[in-house]
């Protein structure tokens, strides 16, 4: 049953305003008023936060969840929502959890500035935030035949919210405070995770007890109308098949494995998906030998890692301890045309787009400073953005090194670049901050 069959069983007609907040997964950042800088930025740190305590009880606190509001940034901690002023760090306002037991998750993207998140023991509230200031729209019971967990992640557009709980869907309007649908125990094929791209619940939805009859990733409107879907079959080229992450939506590109080996190098696949959401179109040339996962593992949408725009993906190169570049694969031909290295050598990785370039980070080490690049694909050439504070390497090191690439995320906005620490675990080094700010 489609999400818009599921709506008018759960009765009445509803209709929902449009997306104008945050940037959701898999999608080209919107443009910033200023565009890049006609120089490189000589940036200094403007401000930072430490970690949070994290006991050995609590092994680790996931924090994701960041979004740019005015002049503010707005980001997840483990015990709190909280704003901060840009330019200074100043605290602007702040929403306590009812509690960080569950270790909930909140909404990667923000709808009318509004984000949902999960609260409870076994994150069995949900709640909405008017991320602008800080209020609550709404919080209630899911009351739910399928337990949420840890793992649930809601979505939310418009006046609905979604909710996978990995075998299954459901949704809520938030005006009315009631639930809209959730899947049926005897459904062949269950909606099981959402995520928001360009106005549009793009769902996965996995067929059979296990998923072993294939599956399909839909796409659905505001009214619950569905705009299209591409279904997969259950294996593909004799292996069992499953579909892992959205990368993109425009085209349809895909992370997957094929097999039951998950640690056979290859048996990760990047598959891009035809414009009439048939088939296959391209397997890429991938394997997580060769290049870094775009996507974080048990993600829908969590793929800053994999930058889409015009045609190309960004993928950055798999070199740990060396230098690594980023790879350019034409989805039109589903191969790899160059490669752009970082700038003095080091590590590189893709986070963004930036006035048709692809924004790129590197990284500091123990001899070199980070840096911002844009990557011209005209040229197939990186240029020097901004260059960070040399004074503040020690706590850039101590942020960006993990071994764990999508616990960190860069993001930019108005040339200003915010460094995020996502996750928090108890044996941390005391100087590794939450968050580090440049300007």
């Amino acid at each position: 049953m489609c999400l818009r069959d599921r709506l008018l069983t759960a009765g009445g007609v509803w209709l929902l305003t449009g997306d104008d907040g945050g940037e959701p997964a898999a999608q080209d950042p919107a443009p910033t008023p200023d565009g890049l800088p006609a120089e490189p930025i000589q940036a200094s740190l403007a401000w930072d936060l430490p970690s949070p305590p994290v006991t050995v009880e609590q092994i680790l606190h996931t924090a994701k969840g960041a979004w740019f509001v005015d002049d503010a940034f707005v980001r997840v901690m483990p015990d709190a929502i909280v704003s901060y002023d840009l330019a200074t760090g100043r605290e602007n306002w702040t929403f306590p959890f009812e509690s960080s037991e569950g270790d909930c998750l909140v909404s990667p993207n923000a709808s009318e500035n509004r984000v949902a998140l999960l609260q409870g023991r076994d994150c069995e509230v949900l709640t909405v935030v008017d991320i602008t200031d800080g209020t609550e729209v709404m919080s209630m019971p899911l009351d739910s035949q399928w337990p949420t967990s840890s793992s649930s992640t809601p979505a939310i557009l418009g006046d609905v919210v979604a909710i996978g709980t990995g075998v299954s869907g459901m949704g809520f309007s938030v005006s009315r405070e009631e639930k809209l649908w959730e899947s049926r125990t005897n459904d062949r094929c269950r909606e099981n995770e959402y995520m928001v791209v360009d106005d549009m619940f793009i769902s996965h939805l996995t067929c059979g007890s296990m998923g072993e009859e294939g599956g399909s990733i839909r796409a659905t409107d505001e009214a619950g109308e569905e705009l299209w879907e591409w279904e997969y079959p259950a294996t593909y080229e004799n292996g069992e098949l499953s579909v892992n992450s959205v990368v993109s939506v425009d085209p349809l590109v895909v992370t997957a494995t094929v097999g039951e080996d998950i640690t056979d190098p290859g048996a990760a696949h990047i598959f891009v998906v035809d414009e009439q959401h048939r088939e296959i179109a391209h397997d890429l040339d991938y394997d997580i030998d060769r290049y870094l996962d775009p996507c974080e593992v048990n993600t829908l949408g969590d793929c800053w890692l994999g930058v889409v725009h015009d045609g190309f993906l960004y993928l950055p190169t798999n070199v740990p301890y060396g230098d690594n570049a980023v790879a350019a694969f034409d989805l039109a031909r589903g191969q790899a045309l160059y490669e752009v290295e970082a700038i003095n050598g080091g590590q590189i990785w893709p986070f963004g787009v930036q006035d048709g370039k692809i924004l790129a980070y590197q990284p500091a080490s123990d001899t070199l400073e980070g840096m911002v690049v844009a990557i011209d694909p005209e040229t197939e050439s990186a240029a020097p953005v901004m260059a960070l504070d040399r004074a503040a390497r020690a706590q850039e090191f101590a942020l960006m090194s993990s071994f764990m690439v999508h616990n960190q995320q860069p993001m930019w906005h108005d040339n200003t670049l915010v460094l995020a620490n996502r996750t928090f675990y108890d044996g941390d080094d005391e100087s590794k901050p939450a968050l580090l700010v440049y300007r």
